[in-house]
């Protein structure tokens, strides 16, 4: 019986890392149904809320006449699980020049309320934090600043952190690899009503995802399951905190209810929950 070299293994392994390409069709969290109709006298668009959150949409043009037009509407605020019409009157043309729809979660008006949450895992565990605040591998931008990521393993299970609503799910990619990889992490987006504020699980496994969008949360009910998916190079999850504002979605800092400041979890802190 031959035996295979540990470096064999090795060259095999890189060599099949190398080979990874990127998915050809990339999922969204959720799905809406706007549309736009143009007529000679007139643009209608149809605006869709289909997520139990606020919802903000941009309407956008490359050209300047049309963005005159658009002045007025510059951001328009669905209410959770609503829709609205809107239209635009012009005269006797069809805007050659067609609009672009752009939507992002939350409604930065609305206040927001910060309070201790739950850590992101299983009472009687315990895990190592191997990425914290301003981290230099990724928690290098304004949306993920204050994310943390502790050491969960392939399989381990993901438990809410604060009661709400599912608004995004995606959970159909199976790899992982550089910062190319960026879009292509399954993760699951949770809304809190009562705190105004967004938490993310992100890394899931394929088909790890015990929720769907739409689902009422309760605080530490499993929700996923852990994976390798996205831009990492270790197994883990990546859990965020995010608020919207006028022109982003930001991450924010977190204090924990097991008794833990999000700040003090610097790299190989052990959490217990």
């Amino acid at each position: 019986m031959k035996i295979i070299s540990s470096s064999f293994l090795l060259i095999l392994l890189i060599l099949s890392c190398q080979n990874k390409t990127l998915p050809t069709t990339k999922t969204f969290a959720f799905y809406h149904k706007s549309k736009i109709e143009y007529f000679t006298d007139s643009t209608v668009i149809y605006l869709n809320n289909p997520v139990n959150c606020p919802l903000r949409y941009f309407l956008k043009s490359n050209n300047q006449s049309i963005k005159k037009l658009l002045n007025q509407y510059d951001t328009i605020t669905l209410k959770p699980l609503s829709d609205s019409i809107i239209v635009i009157r012009h005269k006797n043309f069809i805007l050659k020049e067609k609009i672009i729809l752009k939507n992002k979660y939350g409604n930065p008006r609305i206040p927001i309320n910060k309070y201790p949450i739950s850590l992101p895992f299983k009472t009687n565990t315990k895990y190592k934090v191997i990425q914290g605040y301003n981290g230099i591998y990724s928690h290098n931008h304004i949306g993920s600043l204050y994310a943390i990521d502790f050491n969960l393993r392939i399989g381990d299970t993901i438990c809410a952190s604060d009661n709400g609503y599912v608004v995004g799910v995606i959970d159909c990619y199976s790899e992982n690899g550089d910062r190319e990889w960026t879009d292509y992490a399954n993760y699951i987006t949770i809304y809190h009503p009562k705190s105004n504020l967004f938490t993310q699980y992100v890394h899931l496994d394929k088909n790890g995802s015990l929720v769907k969008q739409g689902d009422t949360i309760k605080t530490g009910q499993p929700i996923a399951i852990s994976g390798y998916t996205g831009f990492t190079n270790h197994p883990h999850l990546h859990f965020n905190v995010k608020c919207a504002t006028d022109s982003n979605w930001i991450s924010q800092k977190v204090n924990f209810i097991e008794g833990y400041k999000g700040i003090d979890l610097k790299k190989n802190t052990i959490v217990k929950k």
